[in-house]
């Protein structure tokens, strides 16, 4: 059975809502979510439709904003990401300091001819990866989830939507 969200009396199916996103212009975006498994040297596949988004090589970093899963950026994402962060003043000493733990936790990578990446350890126990993960598309990125704690977060975010239909309403207004 299909979750059903509502925005502005219209009830969009869980196939309508992920399907709003669409590649255009170059662009690059990541949707849908994968399971895949790791292997004994710390090696996932990373699915097909990822690959050629990712080009030549990718960098990874453990998630900053609360949830124990890790970003893949493809470098030209990466380089838009950090581009961001020249702009803040170099007296905020508190936002240079995350922009350095940011940075300096940062992992250059590739995909390598059997089409994995490599997970190192430290990332994996930073987020508690242990064998099976979940890919997870978040449009101009990738995260990389522990498979039951992304259900268990997917499960969450549901039940938020669910509570909060005012979502619909920013996005409404965001022409979404």
């Amino acid at each position: 059975m299909l979750t059903q969200w509502q925005a502005g009396g219209t009830k969009w199916s869980e196939n309508e809502r992920t399907s709003i996103f669409s590649k255009k212009g170059g662009d690059i975006v990541f949707v849908g979510t994968n399971e895949h498994s790791v292997d004994a040297k710390g090696r996932v596949i990373v699915p097909a439709k990822y690959r050629s988004e990712l080009g030549e090589g990718f960098y990874i970093i453990r998630d900053f904003t609360g949830k124990d899963c890790l970003r893949v950026y493809p470098k030209e994402a990466w380089g838009a990401f950090i581009e961001k962060f020249k702009n803040v003043p170099m007296g905020n000493l508190n936002v240079q300091r995350f922009i350095g733990m940011i940075v300096a936790g940062a992992e250059a990578g590739d995909i390598d001819s059997q089409g994995r990446m490599l997970l190192k350890s430290e990332f994996k126990g930073q987020v508690g990866i242990e064998k099976n993960v979940a890919i997870v598309g978040n449009i101009d990125h990738f995260t990389i989830w522990d498979v039951a704690k992304w259900k268990e977060f997917d499960n969450e975010t549901r039940k938020m939507v669910d509570e909060n239909p005012e979502i619909f309403d920013m996005l409404a207004n965001l022409g979404i």
